[in-house]
């Protein structure tokens, strides 16, 4: 049976924030679940000018395999489009069904470098456009409605069902039950909520509801985006950044449990984050649980004393992790995780330039193996092709009509000569007798 793959990205994700997220959820001597994955290794995140990146070509890189200039969605520093890994799939194993999930909108620098060929990743009208043009996932997972309500009918024409926010909140297995092609909009917001504040994760949830739908149709290709890492890094707030960090944690967990093959990344480092406070302190502090777990989260984070040297990325080395593949010691930079997964499945490298292909006009799903014509989609009856029909029938039975008159008055016209012949010839003797007759007597 093929296997299914999940890819988590964790925006922003560095060592230090791991270990952060692991003693405030773990305690100071237990494991996070990245101790149990089979492969773990430090690897570099340079953009292709050895500078410092951001999302986009951290993003590109491990969607294409390609290194590129900062800016740039799926294509390479001259502006060529790169094949990403939703491409490949659907080309090279249309067998899978592909899916993105993102905690922040879709036309964002990581989830937009597996959708869109785009040199500015910051035109997102243009980011959208270009992700009606090329995109080729099954199933987009996302917040932001304001960004996709433009171009909402667009991607209705080409068949993806859509579920707004109302919807998805309305109802709480919507993913689960609704048919692929889909599109979700998960909050009007720029992001799904922070973990740290609401009960229970709406990431985790729509993870599971995606899967537990993807594995209805067969193997699936899944990329999940732990945005939000990156935006506690970015505004130095301890909080967010390792309460997501832990959300990451707790997801990747469900996913070992799932006995899937997973593959951990981060795009990059944010904030330069250091953990200078008294860890012994921690010991007098319950580990999170039950309905006080946020609360406990917060005290714990709190006694780290994190430091931040930055409000921006850093170059710090981050983590790669593979579980479900066996060892792996050759990964050492983020375009290596394409290479990674293009190894396990076919053997070869990714070919750059390959199926970069632009959408049909509509509905691009029509021919994909799972796809179940809407009521929209069945062919409408032709009214002037309804009206001309009912002409020519009525035609044609008038025709017909006009035939048996002719025929059946044809018909009485022979039977009437028939008549007259026979009595022509019923006459004959009484002729003949009567001129015997009259040369008897001389006449």
């Amino acid at each position: 049976m093929l296997p299914s793959i999940v890819l988590v990205i964790v925006d922003g994700m560095g060592p230090t924030t791991m270990e952060a997220a692991r003693i405030v959820e773990y305690g100071n001597v237990n494991s996070s679940v990245i101790n149990y994955f089979e492969a773990v290794r430090p690897v570099s995140t340079q953009n292709i000018d050895d500078n410092l990146t951001d999302s986009a070509a951290a993003g590109t890189a491990i969607s294409t395999g390609q290194k590129t200039t900062n800016g740039r969605l799926g294509m390479d520093k001259n502006g060529v489009y790169l094949q990403n890994l939703i491409e490949y799939m659907r080309e090279q194993h249309p067998e899978y069904v592909t899916g993105i999930i993102s905690k922040i909108y879709s036309g964002h620098a990581t989830p937009a470098s597996f959708l869109v060929h785009k040199a500015d990743r910051s035109d997102l009208k243009h980011v959208y456009q270009s992700m009606v043009d090329y995109s080729k996932a099954d199933l987009i997972v996302s917040a932001g409605y304001k960004y996709v309500k433009p171009f909402k009918q667009q991607f209705e024409a080409q068949k993806y069902n859509f579920i707004s926010t109302t919807a998805f909140k309305n109802n709480a297995n919507i993913i689960s039950e609704t048919q692929l092609p889909l599109m979700v909009i998960t909050d009007d917001s720029d992001y799904m909520p922070y973990f740290m504040d609401e009960p229970e994760s709406t990431l985790i949830r729509v993870v599971r509801q995606s899967i537990d739908r993807l594995n209805k149709t067969g193997p699936f290709f899944l990329m999940v985006e732990c945005s939000l890492v990156d935006f506690g890094g970015h505004e130095q707030n301890g909080s967010k950044l390792v309460g997501d960090m832990i959300e990451a944690d707790l997801l990747l967990r469900e996913l070992l449990e799932m006995d899937l093959k997973t593959v951990l990344v981060a795009d990059h480092e944010t904030g330069g984050v250091t953990i200078t406070g008294d860890l012994k302190g921690l010991d007098d502090l319950p580990l999170p649980g039950g309905t006080d777990a946020h609360l406990t989260r917060k005290k714990r984070i709190e006694q780290l004393g994190l430091k931040f040297t930055s409000t921006h990325h850093s170059n710090s080395f981050i983590t790669f992790g593979a579980h479900g593949f066996g060892p792996v010691n050759w990964v050492q930079t983020t375009s290596d995780v394409r290479r990674f997964i293009n190894l396990y499945l076919d053997g070869v490298e990714p070919m750059p330039y390959v199926a970069c292909t632009k959408n049909e006009a509509e509905n691009i799903f029509k021919n994909r193996f799972y796809f179940v014509p809407g009521e929209d989609s069945k062919k409408k009856p032709n009214k002037a092709g309804i009206i001309i029909g009912t002409v020519m029938g009525f035609m044609g039975v008038l025709g017909i009509a006009a035939f048996v008159y002719v025929f059946i008055k044809r018909q009485k016209v022979q039977s009437a000569k028939l008549q007259n012949s026979v009595l022509q010839m019923s006459s004959f003797p009484q002729a003949e007798q009567s001129i015997q007759t009259t040369d008897k007597l001389g006449v």
